[in-house]
């Protein structure tokens, strides 16, 4: 999947987890095994690799980005430790659904495949950035009372947001 810049022998392999080999790839270690995620969404990789790339920092060492289904993820360290660059600002997910609140701030909440259920409570005009509340599959969204709570499903239950507009984003 991917390889450092500094060593040919450090090299990565990914598929539902992702493995670190410095010796070439006689012996593969794990990153973290994909439920950790749930644990520790900022310093866990979610599940399903996509790539691992490597490039220089303004020093020449190799920063890693990782793409999971979850989105992207950052290690500085060789894949010793990884950050989540998702949870805060998110500019990329896939949405099944969304649900503006029907008076101010009109809250907009959201659903994506694997970075859960998110929102913003006070949506500025422009550009905005997403606080995700709770990883995970999360579709279709719906209120009864304008806003005041959203709804939405996930495989096997239906989640309350009891107070959106009260919330810190």
């Amino acid at each position: 999947v991917g390889t450092a810049l500094h060593d040919p022998n450090f090299v990565f392999f990914g598929g539902q987890d992702l493995y670190r080999s410095g010796d070439g790839g006689q012996t593969f270690a794990y990153v973290n095994d994909w439920p950790a995620y749930y644990t520790d969404v900022a310093h866990s990789l979610h599940a399903d690799i996509s790539f691992v790339k490597s490039f220089p920092d303004t020093n020449g060492n190799d920063v890693f980005l990782i793409g999971t289904d979850g989105g992207l993820y950052q290690s500085t360290d060789d894949g010793a430790t990884v950050t989540n660059l998702n949870p805060i600002g998110m500019r990329q997910a896939q949405y099944y659904d969304s649900y503006t609140g029907r008076t101010p701030p009109y809250v907009i909440s959201i659903n994506a495949q694997d970075q859960g259920y998110q929102r913003n409570s006070d949506p500025p005009s422009g550009i905005v950035a997403y606080t995700q509340v709770i990883s995970g599959d999360y579709a279709h969204l719906t209120s009864g009372d304008g806003g005041a709570t959203v709804w939405s499903n996930y495989a096997g239950f239906t989640q309350i947001d009891p107070a959106p507009t009260n919330a810190q984003s």
